[in-house]
């Protein structure tokens, strides 16, 4: 990630940050609650539709680390986000999601997507 001065993962994230990156994923958490409260309704409002079929939509979420206290600010969820490799880890981070994705879909369990909010 050095290269591209962007963090390609959480991992990256972390190791970039050091010891500050909890209390941001904390406070990120709790804004990505807050959004998903007030939003729900309006992302999945044929609730009866679910109900006897599997369905993701998955989003990209772009968020931006203010300098100084790194408070971070939502700025956008991307419908249908980026899904092209730029580099190796890039392909290994974004093929173990879809992979991922798929596993939960085929076992009908998204508990593990729905654990971060």
């Amino acid at each position: 990630y050095h290269q591209l001065k962007n963090p390609e993962s959480l991992n990256d994230l972390k190791e970039y940050m050091g010891g500050g990156f909890k209390s941001v994923w904390v406070r990120l958490k709790e804004k990505l609650r807050k959004i998903k409260c007030r939003y729900e309704n309006y992302l999945c409002p044929n609730e009866g539709y679910l109900v006897n079929h599997r369905c993701v939509q998955y989003l990209g979420l772009d968020i931006l680390l203010r300098d100084g206290d790194k408070e971070p600010f939502v700025l956008e969820f991307n419908k249908g986000p980026e899904l092209g490799f730029k580099t190796a880890k890039d392909k290994k981070l974004k093929c173990g999601f879809i992979l991922s994705m798929f596993h939960c879909l085929l076992k009908g369990d998204i508990s593990g997507f729905d654990e971060i909010i």
